[in-house]
């Protein structure tokens, strides 16, 4: 199956999914912290401590929310409090709890605990409002014979703190706040809907993140095509399904490119340095030339609309027809998944 991510399907990109709720910032001391005789910070994660609404509790952080934690917050944040264990104070303080605060309280963390065990198993998963819901219009072409296929088309909303679906693994209120000290690298508050597919890591792994779950129970994946920034697309303008299917994929990882070479009449790769007649398009190339492909392909676009796109962060670097190995290299991902 190929799978098809438009740029409208990644519409609610930024929009706010989390929010962290807000805490009073106080400079901490040494002194004001407990550390009992059998507590220490020996194995793999660290032991944390830090007050809430002036209540001390203990968490642990693992090494990337640690890690991000110190690369961002002054080193007096952080108050060796002795066996490894490390007393939050100030900025970095104030920013886990309000995460602590996002979870235990408007994710229903504490609610949704019955047995108060620390963990959310069984049935305590359906109070827990962990998930994230797209209200999307896709359009699901599997039924072609020859060509199954599915296109991502559109997210017209995207709503955080829905209910959480049963899973076979306890979760734990540690694991969903270091999963939102990474998930908000930015260090602004929020969890975005991008953020939240990237768990982490990079957004063209958030970008992927997010089409793979849309599609986890439609098949065998063999490619996607994922274009958030519209640079793949519109070289599909008046192509079939199969045409598409055909050039992407067909192809193995290793020779990906080759087959869109063979194929570049069917997808529409055009000779784009002929008949270039446009007083205004040759002024738009010449101002725009690393957006040659996009100006091509769309003769009505405006100087405006190619500012936009040039601001935007690119996950593709070039657009000529001479880079265009790069850009599909990049945009393609080939795999296997089981059904």
């Amino acid at each position: 199956m190929l799978v098809i991510a438009a740029s409208s399907f990644y519409r609610t990109q930024n929009e706010a999914v989390f929010r962290a709720e807000s805490s009073e910032l106080k400079i901490r001391q040494k002194e004001d912290f407990s550390l009992d005789k059998n507590e220490n910070s020996y194995g793999e994660n660290t032991l944390v401590k830090f007050f809430s609404d002036e209540k001390e509790l203990s968490l642990k952080l693992n090494k990337q929310s640690l890690e991000l934690l110190k690369s961002n917050f002054a080193e007096t944040n952080f108050i060796d409090l002795g066996r490894g264990v490390i007393g939050l104070s100030g900025s970095a303080a104030s920013f886990v709890d309000s995460w602590y605060k996002d979870i235990s309280i408007n994710r229903n963390f504490l609610k949704a605990d019955l047995n108060r065990d620390g963990k959310i198993e069984g049935n305590e998963f359906k109070l827990l409002r962990n998930s994230v819901k797209d209200f999307n219009e896709n359009q699901d072409l599997r039924e072609l014979k020859d060509a199954p296929t599915v296109v991502l088309r559109e997210v017209t909303k995207t709503q955080g703190y829905m209910q959480s679906e049963i899973k076979d693994k306890a979760l734990s209120l540690e694991e969903l706040l270091n999963q939102a000290i990474i998930s908000d690298k930015n260090l602004d508050g929020k969890i975005t809907r991008l953020e939240y597919a990237a768990q982490g890591q990079s957004d063209e792994e958030g970008y992927k993140n997010w089409a793979l779950e849309e599609v986890k129970d439609m098949g065998k994946i063999k490619a996607m095509i994922i274009d958030p920034n519209n640079t793949i697309t519109p070289f599909f303008e008046g192509k079939s399904i199969y045409e598409i299917y055909n050039a992407f994929a067909k192809q193995s990882s290793t020779n990906a490119f080759e087959g869109i070479q063979e194929n570049s009449k069917q997808i529409g790769v055009k000779d784009i340095k002929k008949g270039e007649k446009d007083e205004e398009k040759e002024k738009l190339l010449r101002e725009f030339p690393e957006l040659k492909s996009i100006i091509q392909n769309n003769p009505n676009i405006s100087k405006e609309s190619l500012e936009k796109i040039r601001e935007k962060k690119k996950i593709a670097s070039a657009y000529s027809q001479e880079d265009l190995k790069t850009l599909f290299s990049k945009t393609l991902l080939s795999f296997e998944k089981r059904a």
